[in-house]
């Protein structure tokens, strides 16, 4: 069993090498998904316009997590941003239905049995979300939960010192960075379709959801002319 001088010799060593690039970024995301014995781990962001951007995932089953979230507009790493609280689900199998109704089944096939969430943070800014799920049922303790906050802000202080789409602005396996086309895509919607920004995401993010595609994988079609969303009928 793993003391507390012993975890926090662990904590302290992980927040002493942060740095300030994609690299760093990664290191501290694998080194807390073992420091909390989870299975994966992935941050988004919230920019000004409200857009979610995924920045990077652990594996697969973080990537499409993040996905999902994006593309369905629920579930942890919404509710953390929203209200700037953690979010615990210990085990998905027991959760509401009507917490997170498309969510919750969605990331079940993925892979994910409980999942928590950190808001990011600084002060009164809201940066974004960190994502963690476990592919077995289980909670944080009191002592994970303070150092997931900690290693929360420590996401935070990375990202904030990160040069916007210098390559690290993506997730893993999940094809390019997203906000470029996506805001390239909801552009061409607002002519297409004369509605504004908001509903031309919206668009997008319904389509994505009922042809069960990435969204950035949507955006690419609209961008290249593959795909014209149609108006309403």
């Amino acid at each position: 069993m793993t003391s507390s001088d012993d975890r926090l010799s662990k904590l302290q060593s992980l927040l002493g090498q942060m740095g300030t690039d994609r690299q760093a970024l990664e290191r501290l995301l694998l080194g807390t998904v073992d420091h909390l014995s989870a299975s994966g781990a992935g941050v988004s962001v919230v920019t000004g316009s409200g857009t979610r951007e995924i920045i990077f995932a652990t594996d697969q089953v973080s990537a499409q997590i993040e996905e999902l979230q994006v593309r369905l507009g629920e579930g942890p790493c919404i509710d953390a941003w929203a209200s700037r609280l953690p979010v615990i689900e210990e085990d998905l199998s027991r959760t509401s239905p009507v917490r997170w109704p498309m969510f919750v089944p969605a990331a079940r096939e993925a892979g994910a049995a409980a999942v928590f969430a950190m808001p990011l943070q600084v002060g009164l800014s809201r940066v974004g979300a960190l994502d963690l799920y476990r592919d077995e049922p289980g909670g944080l303790s009191a002592a994970d939960l303070t150092d997931a906050v900690r290693l929360g802000d420590a996401v935070t202080h990375v990202l904030l010192r990160l040069e916007p789409y210098d390559g690290g602005f993506e997730a893993a396996e999940m094809g390019p960075t997203l906000s470029a086309e996506i805001y390239q895509a909801a552009g061409m919607v607002t002519v297409q379709l004369e509605v504004d920004i908001t509903e031309a995401l919206a668009r997008l993010r319904a389509h994505a959801y009922a042809e069960e595609r990435p969204l950035w994988e949507v955006a690419r079609d609209v961008v290249a002319r593959r795909l014209r969303l149609e108006r309403d009928r």
